[in-house]
């Protein structure tokens, strides 16, 4: 699933009504203006957990050049 809409829309409200459980941040300021993956909790992340990827200049430049 993917929610889109405008900033302060209530996408991260909705996606956390959705999945029963405060996951995603939500402010009345922009929060989420990147793309969010969340998954189920599996046997190498637990409930709660975090995982952060940072892509380079080198490689969002390699993306637009698509």
């Amino acid at each position: 699933m993917s929610l889109f809409g405008a900033f302060s829309a209530g996408k991260s409200s909705f996606g956390n009504a959705l999945l029963g459980d405060t996951v995603l941040p939500v402010s009345p300021h922009p929060t989420t203006a990147t793309v969010n993956r969340v998954r189920k909790p599996d046997k190498e992340h637990s409930h709660g957990t975090v995982k952060v990827f940072v892509k380079s200049e080198e490689f969002l430049n390699n993306e637009i050049k698509k």
